[in-house]
């Protein structure tokens, strides 16, 4: 059975710090997640809740390929994180040079970046934000996300010239960038 939650006695407000964190009740639907799930449904998206997970899954077609992208929430620590996953594993002997693409493309990067596990060459761009005890907007999820989106689309072929054309690094990221 539910109990009632109860509101803080102002006492007991005041003695609050900064770095403690709000309670989440496990009967409730986490708030960070209902608000992104909120939004993705406001703009008609199609997508997946991650079982077990706060975390929603969905499929992505760019103008430079298809991928699949996640967002996350972590409720204790108020972040909303997105995931966009390069569809294909670097190989390993062109972890390198795309390791330098990927490091040229996150210089002076203002939001987000690009991640790749060296052990198995999966890439990834990430793209986050912290509400800190603040309210989860319609903007901040929509700049989360079209942020991500919208760069790695920009990027993607670049990364598969240098991965599988075996192109310069640093040209095709002046190419892009241009």
């Amino acid at each position: 059975m539910r109990r009632a939650a109860t509101a803080p006695s102002a006492s007991t407000a005041a003695v609050r710090t900064a770095t403690e964190r709000p309670r989440v009740d496990i009967h409730e639907k986490p708030r960070l997640l209902s608000a992104v799930e909120l939004w993705l449904r406001s703009e008609n998206w199609k997508f997946a809740q991650m079982e077990g997970e706060n975390a929603f899954r969905m499929d992505i077609q760019g103008k430079s390929g298809v991928w699949t992208c996640f967002t996350r929430t972590d409720e204790e620590r108020e972040i909303l994180l997105m995931h966009s996953i390069v569809p294909n594993r670097v190989p390993p002997a062109r972890r390198p040079a795309a390791a330098e693409f990927l490091t040229r493309a996150n210089y002076g990067m203002l939001v987000g970046n690009f991640e790749m596990d060296m052990n198995d060459g999966e890439v990834r761009f990430k793209t986050s934000v912290c509400v800190a005890g603040g309210t989860l907007s319609p903007g901040m999820i929509r700049k989360v996300v079209s942020y991500n989106l919208s760069t790695l689309d920009r990027y993607l072929t670049g990364l598969n010239k240098v991965v599988y054309g075996e192109a310069d690094p640093a040209k095709t990221i002046d190419e892009i960038e241009k």
